[in-house]
C-alpha cells in the first residue's frame, strides 16, 4: 500500500506544471543583463548549495535520533522540507518527507535480544522492506525528479547513507545485502549525473573489497553467498557493453576529480582475475589432497563449501569474459565505423551512435530490421551467427557500395575531445600531482605548504578552503601525520581565517554526531589522519575547530552535549587531553617523575569540572562516564593511515585495497565510517559525469586506453588455468572464451604485442590437446613450453593463416571468424575427450568393465552409495554407477574393485517416489525391481532428478 502510495505521488510530481517555463521577453537581451543574469545565477546557485547542504544535514540528524512519528514527520516537511523546496501545496515535500521516512526504517541497527541474543525478527524484517520500497522508489521516480538537481544532491546525501550504514548488516545477512546491490545498481543506472563519487566507493566498498573477502573454506562463517551475488551483479552491469567504457573514462581517467586513485575499472579486472586465479587454486589444491577417494568427491554435494567454490570460480570467470566480451563489442563497433560510412554518420549524433539496444523495444518502429544490417557481402566471410559483437548497437541503413577508407579516415573518429590528446592530457595531470609530492617530500611541512601552492599554481586545484580540504583527505596515505598535522595547526598572520577554513573543512566531513566530547575527541585524534603537534597554539587552533564541529552537530542534545556555551565544550576537550596525559604517561617518558607519581582521580576530576559551563554545572555522571572511559582506554593514536592503491589499507579509513591483498569482514565493516566522512568533505563538489557516446564519443583510442590498461589482467588468468595441472574441463573451456574474446579485441584494434601474446596461449592450448590425443608431432612428451619458445607453433596453418589476415585491414572480418573457428573446434574437441576420459576412469575401477567405452554416445553421469532393500527385506549397500544408457550397482571386492551386481538399461526404467518424506524411492526395470535407500532427502531428491533427466534425454534421443 505504501509503495502504491509512493507512485501515486511521484507521478503527481511528474505531472506537475508548477516549474514550466515562462515566457520570456522577444527583445534581444544587452550586455548589461547577460553579465546581470550570470552573476545572479552564479550568487543564486551558491546560496542555495549551502542551503540545500545545510537542511539536508538537518534531515540526517532527524534521521538518526530516536523517535519518530507525528514530530519527525513535522520536522521533515516544516523544516527540512520547506527549506529545501520553500513552502506552498509543493508535491516535492511529501515524496521528501516519504523519502526520509523510509530511511529512517531502514538505516536502523538489528536489535538482538539481551537474554538469548537471538536477533529480533521484527528489525530485520522493517529493514528489508525498507530497501525494497527505496529501489522502488529509485527506479519508479520519473523524469523530473531524477533531473531535479535538488532530489539528487538528496539521493546523494540521504539514500547513499541509508546504504552504508546497511553495510554490516548485509555482511551479517544475505538478504540485506542482495537489496543493497540491487539500490546501487539502480542508482548507477537513474542517478549517476549526481553521484559520480558516490558509485565509486560503494562499489569499491560493496563489491571490490567483498569479492577480495577470496574464497572462504576453512571460515566457519564465510561470505560465499554475497560474493555470489556480488558476481551476479557484475554480470548484471556488463550485460550492457557500454558500462566498461563509461567505467574507464569517469573513473580511469579522470585525473582532478580525485576519483582515478580508484582506477576502478583496472581493479575490477584485476578483483575478478584474482580471485579466479584463488578459487582455481584452492579447488586444484581439495582434488589433490582428496585423490586417494576419488570416488567419493568427483561429484559434491549441493551445499557443501568446495561445491559454492566451483560456482564461485564458474561465476567469476563468466563475468571475466563479459568484461572483455564488452570491449569486444566496442572495438567491433570502432572497426565499423571505419569501413561502413553509415555507421561513422550515426556516431556524428547525440547519443554517438553507442547505445544499449533493449529486448523490449523489438517491436518498436526504431528496432533493428534485417535490411538495416549492414551488407553482409561486404564483411568478407563472416556469417551472421558468428558475428562477434551486437550489431543492435548501432544501425545501417544503407546498403551502398562502400568505398574503401584510407589510412587517414582510419584515425579520424568524431570525438567531443581529441581522442588523440586523452593520453597527453591524463600523463601530463599525473605528472603535475607527482611533482608536488615529489616538492613535499624533500622538504616534510614547509615542503607541503610548497607543494599545495604548486598544485594551486598548476591549476590543479582551486585555492578555495573547502578543495585544499578535499585534496587532503583524499590523499591522506601519501601525507605523514605530523606533518599533516602541523598543517592543520597553522595559522599564520595576516591569513588567519584562510587557515581557520581549510581546518574547518578538513574536521567538518567527520561527523561528530550522537558522541559525548571524549569520544568526539578520541574520534578526531585516531581516525581522521593526524597527529596532533606538540606546539600549544597549533593544538589550540585544532582544538577549536574541532569544538565548532561539534558544537554544530550536538548542540541541543541534551545527552551528550548539556552545555550552555559553546565555550563550555573547549574546556572540556583540553581537560580530557590532560587527564588522558595524566593517567597513561609513559613511565620513562623524559616528563615522567623518578618517584611514584600520584595520578588525578575521578572524584577530582570531577570537582575541577562541576561548576564549569558558567556556573551552571556538568551533570556528575557525563564527567564520571568520561573518567571511567579513559581510565578503561586510553586515546592511543594508529598512525599507519594508508590508502594508497599499492599498499594495504588502514582498518579506519577508507581507499582503493590493492587487490592483491585478502581482506577480512572486520575491516569492511571499519571502512564504512571513513566513508561517509569522505562523502560529507565531498558533498559540496559537483563531479561532472561523463556519458559514452553523449559527452566523450567513442574512439578507438580510448578503447585502445582500456585495453592497455587492463589486458594483462586477462592474459595473467589465461595462464594460471593453462599451468594448472588439476584445472577441470569448465574451467578450460571458461578461459577460451575469455581468450577467444581478447584475441578478438586485439585484432580489431591492431594492437600486435596483446595479439601475439594472447595467439601464443591460443597455440598452447591447440598443442596440449593434441598431445593429450596422440596426435603431436610424433613425440607425446614434448614440452609445451619447448613447443612455443622454438617457434613450433608458428609453423602451424592455422597460425600463417591468422598472421597473414591480421596485417591486412581488409581481411580483419576474416581473422575474427578464422578465430572464432578455432575456438569453437578447440571447445568441441576438449568436451568430446573429457567425456572419454572420464568413461576410461570408471572403467578401470569396475572389474571387467571395459566394455562400458565401447558405446562411444555413453556419458558417464554421477556415482554414490545407496542401500538396496531386497524383497525379504534384507538391505544391502552398494555403489551405484550412472551412465546416460545404464544403471550399474556393484561392490567394493577384496581387490579393491567393484564388481557388478546388476546392470539396467534405462530405456526400460521408472522411478516413483511413493513418501516424499522418508529416504526411500523405488526403480521399476523388466529385470530387476527394488527399492533403494538414500542418506539424505537431499541425497534422493538428486539421485532421482539424475536418473529421470538421463530418461528424458535418452527417450528423445531414440525418437530422433
Amino acid at each position: 500500500l505504501f509503495g502504491t502510495f509512493f507512485s501515486s505521488l511521484m507521478a503527481h510530481v511528474e505531472s506537475d506544471e508548477s516549474d514550466s517555463p515562462t515566457t520570456t521577453s522577444s527583445e534581444p537581451p544587452t550586455s548589461y543583463d547577460i553579465v546581470t543574469e550570470i552573476l545572479s545565477d552564479l550568487v543564486t546557485s551558491s546560496t542555495m548549495k549551502v542551503d540545500l547542504s545545510q537542511f539536508t544535514q538537518l534531515a540526517l540528524h532527524q534521521i538518526r535520533r530516536a523517535g519518530g512519528g507525528e514530530v519527525f514527520w513535522h520536522d521533515m516537511v516544516n523544516s527540512c522540507g520547506v527549506g529545501i523546496f520553500g513552502s506552498g501545496n509543493n508535491p516535492f515535500l511529501a515524496v521528501f518527507a516519504m523519502l526520509a521516512s523510509v530511511v529512517k526504517n531502514g538505516g536502523g541497527a538489528i536489535r538482538r535480544r539481551p537474554l538469548t541474543g537471538e536477533i529480533v525478527f521484527r528489525d530485520v524484517v522493517t529493514k528489508l522492506l525498507s530497501l525494497e520500497l527505496l529501489l522502488h522508489f529509485v527506479v519508479s521516480s520519473g523524469d523530473k525528479l531524477r533531473k531535479s538537481k535538488k532530489f539528487g544532491y538528496i539521493v546523494r546525501r540521504i539514500l547513499v547513507q541509508c546504504i552504508l550504514s546497511n553495510v554490516g548488516s548485509g555482511l551479517d545477512d544475505a538478504r540485506v545485502y542482495r537489496r543493497l546491490l540491487h539500490l546501487v545498481t539502480a542508482l548507477w543506472t537513474h542517478y549517476r549525473e549526481h553521484l559520480k563519487v558516490e558509485i565509486v566507493v560503494l562499489f569499491e566498498l560493496l563489491v571490490l573489497r567483498v569479492l577480495r573477502l577470496g574464497p572462504q573454506f576453512d571460515n566457519e562463517k564465510g561470505y560465499i553467498e554475497q560474493q555470489l551475488d556480488a558476481l551476479t551483479e557484475v554480470v548484471r552491469w556488463f550485460d550492457m557493453p557500454h558500462n566498461v567504457v563509461t567505467l574507464f573514462v569517469n573513473y580511469d581517467m579522470d585525473v582532478k576529480s580525485g576519483v582515478r586513485r580508484w582506477k576502478i575499472c583496472d581493479q575490477l579486472c584485476s578483483t575478478l582475475c584474482n580471485l579466479a586465479e584463488q578459487c582455481n587454486a584452492a579447488i586444484s589444491e581439495h582434488n589433490c589432497s582428496n585423490s586417494s577417494t576419488t570416488a567419493s568427491t568427483d561429484h559434491v554435494k549441493i551445499g557443501t563449501k568446495e561445491a559454492a567454490a566451483r560456482i564461485l570460480h564458474e561465476k567469476s570467470l563468466h563475468a571475466i569474459s563479459l568484461v572483455i566480451k564488452a570491449l569486444m563489442s566496442a572495438s567491433g563497433h570502432i572497426y565499423m565505423m571505419n569501413i561502413d560510412f553509415s555507421v561513422r554518420a550515426k556516431s556524428l549524433t547525440s547519443s554517438g551512435g553507442w547505445e544499449y539496444y533493449s529486448d523490449s523495444a523489438s517491436s518498436d518502429e526504431s528496432s533493428v530490421s534485417s535490411e538495416d544490417l549492414p551488407d553482409s557481402s561486404n564483411l568478407g566471410s563472416l556469417k551472421p551467427t558468428k558475428w562477434p559483437f551486437s550489431l543492435q548497437l548501432f544501425k545501417s541503413p544503407s546498403t551502398k557500395k562502400l568505398k574503401k577508407p584510407s589510412e587517414q579516415d582510419a584515425n579520424v573518429i568524431p570525438t567531443a575531445d581529441s581522442p588523440s590528446n586523452v593520453k597527453k592530457t591524463k600523463q601530463k595531470e599525473t605528472n603535475i600531482l607527482e611533482n608536488a609530492f615529489s616538492i613535499y617530500d624533500e622538504s616534510g611541512f614547509k615542503g607541503l605548504i610548497k607543494a599545495i601552492n604548486f598544485l594551486v599554481e598548476s591549476d590543479f586545484i582551486s585555492a578555495s578552503p573547502r578543495d585544499v580540504a578535499n585534496f587532503l583527505r583524499m590523499y591522506q596515505s601519501r601525507i605523514d601525520p605530523v606533518d599533516l598535522g602541523d598543517y592543520l595547526g597553522e595559522g599564520g598572520t595576516d591569513d588567519q581565517y584562510y587557515w581557520n577554513e581549510i581546518r574547518y573543512h578538513y574536521f567538518r566531513s567527520s561527523s561528530f554526531e550522537g558522541m559525548n566530547v571524549e569520544k568526539g575527541l578520541r574520534h578526531l585524534l585516531t581516525n581522521c589522519g593526524f597527529r596532533l603537534s606538540g606546539e600549544a597554539q597549533r593544538v589550540d587552533r585544532i582544538i577549536t575547530a574541532f569544538v565548532d564541529c561539534f558544537w554544530e552537530d550536538n548542540a541541543g542534545d541534551v545527552a551528550k552535549c548539556p552545555f550552555i556555551h559553546q565555550d563550555t565544550v573547549h574546556l572540556l576537550a583540553y581537560a580530557v587531553i590532560m587527564l588522558n596525559t595524566d593517567l597513561h604517561k609513559a613511565p620513562n617518558s623524559p616528563s615522567a617523575s623518578s618517584r611514584k607519581r600520584k595520578k588525578m582521580t575521578q572524584q577530582e576530576f570531577v570537582s575541577n569540572l562541576l561548576r564549569a559551563d558558567n556556573c551552571s554545572g556538568i551533570p556528575e555522571e557525563y564527567l564520571t562516564k568520561i573518567y571511567d572511559s579513559i581510565e578503561a582506554r586510553p586515546i592511543q593514536v594508529d598512525f599507519t593511515f594508508v590508502l594508497d592503491s599499492s599498499l594495504p589499507p588502514s582498518t579506519d579509513s577508507f581507499s582503493p585495497v590493492s587487490s592483491h591483498r585478502t581482506l577480512t569482514a572486520n575491516e569492511i565493516k571499519r571502512g564504512v565510517k571513513p566513508v561517509q566522512e569522505l562523502l560529507r568533505s565531498l558533498a559540496l563538489t559537483d563531479h561532472t559525469f561523463l556519458t559514452v557516446g553523449k559527452d566523450v564519443m567513442l574512439s578507438k583510442n580510448i578503447i585502445r586506453l582500456v585495453v592497455e590498461k587492463t589486458w594483462h589482467h586477462f592474459y595473467g588468468i589465461i595462464n594460471s588455468i593453462l599451468d594448472s595441472p588439476q584445472t577441470d574441463m569448465p574451467t578450460v573451456l571458461s578461459s577460451l572464451d575469455v581468450l577467444c574474446y581478447a584475441l578478438r579485441t586485439t585484432i580489431f584494434l591492431g594492437m600486435d604485442t596483446e595479439r601475439i601474446a594472447f595467439t601464443t596461449q591460443l597455440a598452447r592450448f591447440k598443442f596440449i590437446k593434441e598431445q593429450e590425443a596422440g596426435k603431436g608431432n610424433g613425440e607425446l612428451n614434448i614440452d609445451a613450453g619447448f613447443y612455443i619458445m622454438s617457434g613450433g607453433h608458428k609453423e602451424e596453418p592455422w597460425y600463417k593463416k591468422l598472421e597473414s589476415t591480421c596485417n591486412s585491414r581488409e581481411t580483419v572480418i576474416e581473422a575474427v571468424d578464422h578465430v572464432n573457428e578455432l575456438i569453437q573446434d578447440l571447445q568441441s574437441s576438449l568436451k568430446g575427450s573429457q567425456v572419454s576420459r572420464n568413461i576410461k576412469a570408471v572403467s578401470r575401477r569396475i572389474r571387467n568393465g571395459s566394455y562400458l567405452f565401447a558405446t562411444k554416445s555413453r556419458v558417464f553421469i554421477y556415482e554414490g552409495d545407496l542401500t538396496k532393500i531386497c524383497r525379504s527385506g534384507i538391505k544391502r549397500s552398494y555403489h551405484f554407477f550412472l551412465f546416460s544408457d545404464c544403471l550399474i550397482y556393484a561392490h567394493l571386492s577384496n581387490l579393491r574393485d567393484f564388481k557388478i551386481h546388476g546392470d539396467l538399461p534405462l530405456w526400460l526404467m521408472k522411478i516413483s517416489d511413493e513418501n516424499e518424506t522418508e529416504l526411500s524411492f523405488k526403480i521399476f526395470h523388466p529385470v530387476k525391481s527394488f527399492t533403494v535407500l538414500a542418506a539424505s532427502l537431499d541425497e534422493k531428491k538428486f539421485w532421482m532428478n539424475e536418473i529421470n533427466q538421463a530418461i528424458t534425454k535418452l527417450s528423445i534421443h531414440e525418437e530422433i
